[in-house]
């Protein structure tokens, strides 16, 4: 019988809720026919900006181990952690990569010899030890990950970016608000999104709801979209992926 992972979800996401409440946990993400499990956690920003810091799980041949998902760490103007391409315009990334080769070396102890790209090993076969695969997570997430995502924010924003902070600033608001004030306005709202993204030969200027519609004109005129709103294709289905992401849908 092939060996399985121990569940580590919910030890996750206890710990990070411990050492960094700041973080929520806000969803996850499932690849490779459950090989990989990357639990997004999101802290927000004044301003409408949030902070990425989503952590992977991997399990593969009776081995498993968690790391920090650089290839996902970052900043943005969307609550969403998970990007489904390099081409979200409204987030930038770190940069850093992980390399997942060590999962697959000799056992080693849970110490600081991990430098911010490998993996921290939690199981290898019948051998369980995630209380300690947390600590050294932990002290990773301290030394490597919150200092790269300060980077970020200390950085001015490009035009680019900053004209998608705009969006959030004027948009987010309402969305929240909708969630709260009509929740059945919200889950119409998302199962629209969800069922357009799917007809993704239909171009997102038809057959818009009211409210869709209204949010949409609201955009034309911000700085950075008035320029190029009935020019630019691209730019309006642009901003049709950022709702998806704000809608916390999935592909």
């Amino acid at each position: 019988m092939a060996v399985r992972s121990i569940l580590a979800k919910k030890p996750l996401v206890s710990m990070m809720a411990q050492h960094f409440p700041d973080f929520p946990y806000v969803g996850e993400w499932t690849a490779d026919r459950g090989l990989f499990r990357i639990y997004g956690f999101v802290r927000k920003r004044p301003g409408y900006w949030y902070d990425y810091l989503p952590l992977t799980r991997r399990f593969e041949d009776g081995k498993g181990a968690l790391s920090i998902d650089w290839d996902l760490v970052g900043i943005g103007c969307n609550p969403d952690f998970y990007a489904w391409s390099t081409g979200d315009l409204w987030r930038v990334r770190t940069g850093i990569h992980y390399d997942w080769g060590d999962l697959f070396g000799p056992a080693r102890p849970q110490t600081k010899f991990h430098g911010p790209n490998q993996p921290v090993r939690y199981q290898t076969g019948e051998d369980k030890f995630l209380p300690q695969a947390l600590e050294v997570l932990a002290e990773k997430i301290e030394q490597y990950a919150l200092p790269e995502l300060e980077k970020l924010a200390a950085q001015p924003p490009s035009p680019e970016l900053a004209r998608w902070q705009r969006l959030a600033e004027r948009i987010m608001p309402q969305i929240e608000g909708l969630a709260l004030q009509d929740p059945e306005g919200y889950e119409e709202m998302k199962l629209w999104l969800k069922q357009k993204a799917r007809r993704w030969r239909e171009s997102v200027d038809e057959g818009n709801p009211h409210l869709m519609a209204r949010w949409r004109e609201e955009i034309s005129q911000l700085p950075g979209f008035v320029e190029e709103w009935g020019s630019s294709q691209y730019l309006r289905d642009c901003v049709f992926g950022w709702f998806i992401h704000a809608f916390y849908l999935r592909p």
